[in-house]
């Protein structure tokens, strides 16, 4: 199976394949920093850990906030410039709507399983 994707394949997809693509990226890329969250008690103990625990915490939102940013908006920017305005507003509606989404069923499971 190969999964190397190229921005030829990527220029063929709709704006709805897209924004599913990418709301699973965030979805995964949240249920990771979750991960982190759940268990960084464990991993930061002590009276030191504590300043450290807090720096990385920051770190770790700018650095998501940078990461996020290129994968709900990187891809839309690219069709804006290219003049595709159409489909780069679709694109970021679509991974917004599956995002949202992907946050309901997960909170339908939290509430009721």
């Amino acid at each position: 199976m190969n999964l190397r994707i190229n921005i030829q394949t990527m220029k063929k997809l709709n704006s709805l394949t897209l924004g599913l693509i990418q709301s699973l990226v965030v979805f995964a890329y949240c249920f990771l920093v979750g991960i982190l969250f759940m268990y960084g008690d464990s991993i930061f103990t002590g009276e030191k850990a504590a300043f450290v625990g807090i720096a990385m915490v920051l770190v770790l939102l700018v650095f998501s906030a940078a990461i996020m940013g290129l994968v709900v908006f990187g891809y839309p920017i690219y069709f804006f410039i290219q003049k595709n305005i159409k489909k780069a507003l679709a694109t970021v509606g679509y991974t917004v709507m599956f995002t949202f989404i992907w946050f309901l069923v997960l909170l339908v499971i939290v509430i009721f399983i």
